[in-house]
């Protein structure tokens, strides 16, 4: 299987998508800090704190004439190193296409590598 096919892996919780790469053009990004008390599950009635970017981003899709928006999340530490490879400055970094390897992760779409494009 090619590296940018997206393989199937089961887990005891759910089924997530194994890493595939693809260009994405970042057009926003927003950060979202805060608390949650999950009222189910194995953390329930536990306060939950939450750090994340959310890269807005536009896509290449076979499905799809032109390109299609999709929402990538990043942790500090990722979006901290975009950053730098980008000269250091958050406002800086939109208008930039990233060569990026995502994992699809309980309906989320999250950043796992990254490489410059342009």
């Amino acid at each position: 299987m090619s590296p940018t096919k997206t393989e199937l892996v089961h887990t005891t919780r759910a089924v997530e998508s194994k890493g595939t790469k693809m260009k994405y053009e970042i057009v926003g990004i927003e950060h979202a800090v805060g608390d949650f008390t999950p009222t189910s599950g194995r953390n329930a009635n536990t306060v939950q704190h939450y750090d994340v970017y959310r890269l807005h981003t536009l896509k290449n899709s076979k499905d799809a004439y032109g390109q299609i928006t999709a929402v990538v999340r990043a942790t500090p530490d990722q979006m901290g190193q975009i950053i730098a490879d980008l000269g250091g400055n958050i406002a800086d970094v939109p208008g930039h296409i990233l060569d990026m390897e995502v994992r699809n992760s309980f309906g989320k779409i999250n950043l796992t590598d990254h490489e410059v494009v342009e």
